[in-house]
């Protein structure tokens, strides 16, 4: 399970995950630090069902949350790209 939520005015993100959820969050992020060539970028995509995707949930875990549906998460490798 990995849920994330902004709070009021969306000035803080939280994520909320199981065990499970959380390796498989630190095998995607180990996966694409792998597949990013140096002085490029790629980039992956975690959605809920609502958006298409599982990784994922679609349901609040607080009561002062809104859940985020789409999270984009974009590796950076190499000089290219530093300002």
């Amino acid at each position: 399970m990995l849920t994330l939520e902004t709070k009021t005015g969306g000035e803080m993100v939280a994520l909320y995950g199981d065990p499970e959820g959380l390796r498989k969050l630190a095998t995607c992020l180990l996966s694409l630090i792998d597949r990013t060539k140096d002085g490029y970028f790629e980039h992956i995509h975690l959605m809920s069902s609502d958006w298409g995707g599982s990784e994922l949930t679609a349901e609040r875990q607080s009561d002062e949350g809104t859940v985020v549906h789409h999270l984009k998460i974009i590796c950076f490798k190499g000089d290219k790209f530093q300002k």
